[in-house]
């Protein structure tokens, strides 16, 4: 496929199809779409050629020893591990070109994390996720169980998708390439992984400091149930949340993700 002769095709389509849609007859206006579509900037702009550099490279430390990564880590994807891997995680926020591995900077912390509190025996929602849109949530959560299925270390983790829409065939269990959407069985067994959209309110009813929420719209869980894993006195959940959104830029996506522990 020649982009140059795509784009020709593509421009005489377009102008083919707006000829047919307005085809005005009244005096005065005879062959004003002819005239228009003559000037070819103002159907059509570029082409335009993106030249970005490439990303730096990191160290080729090995991160997360329990979750073999297929590829070595960029820089920035460095820096997160490093702030979201720590002890006590702090707030961090990712703005990187398309591509960069924006999501690699959460997901990975995130689910060592629910490892490692799944492994002490820990109960319950460990990380919230919320994103702008049903897709973007969908399309991580097939991600993360493709994760989840594929690395023998996180073997026993559970990820839920709670968003306004409802499945045909919603699934109970966790799959190869699903996570569980039975909003029944995510009531009943709260999962250790939670996605769900801006228009939903999530709060968390084991302690009044621990919640994450949008516009009210719905609350999950129900005030009897208990999704947060409990230590003690502590509460180990994990709040993060997960947008994207276009930059002024052409073809630049920022993504900004932020880490919030809570305590009871």
């Amino acid at each position: 496929m020649l982009p140059s002769v795509v784009a020709s095709e593509l421009e005489q389509v377009a102008a083919d199809a707006i000829r047919i849609a307005f085809h005005p007859t009244t005096p005065g206006f005879r062959g004003l779409i002819d005239r228009v579509l003559a000037d070819r900037e103002r159907l059509l702009k570029g082409p335009y050629v993106s030249v970005s550099l490439p990303f730096q490279q990191g160290s080729g430390r090995d991160w997360f020893p329990q979750i073999p990564l297929p590829f070595q880590p960029y820089l920035q994807q460095e820096k997160a591990f490093l702030r979201l891997s720590s002890g006590t995680p702090l707030n961090t926020l990712v703005a990187t070109g398309t591509g960069s591995g924006k999501s690699e900077c959460y997901l990975l912390p995130l689910l060592d994390h629910c490892r490692l509190e799944h492994a002490q025996g820990s109960r319950g929602i460990k990380a919230i996720l919320i994103y702008p849109m049903n897709a973007l949530a969908t399309d991580q959560a097939r991600r993360i169980a493709q994760l989840i299925h594929s690395t023998p270390a996180l073997a026993g983790l559970r990820a839920g998708l709670y968003i306004g829409a409802s499945d045909d065939v919603p699934t109970a269990a966790m799959g190869a390439t699903s996570v569980i959407t039975d909003k029944g069985a995510l009531h009943k067994a709260p999962p250790d992984i939670l996605l769900t959209n801006t228009s939903s309110s999530i709060t968390c009813s084991s302690s009044p400091r621990c919640r994450a929420s949008g516009p009210t719209t719905a609350t999950w869980p129900s005030p009897s149930s208990r999704p947060c894993s409990r230590s003690g006195s502590s509460c180990s959940s994990l709040i993060w949340s997960a947008t994207r959104a276009m930059n002024p830029w052409p073809m630049t996506q920022r993504t900004m993700a932020s880490w919030r522990s809570c305590a009871v």
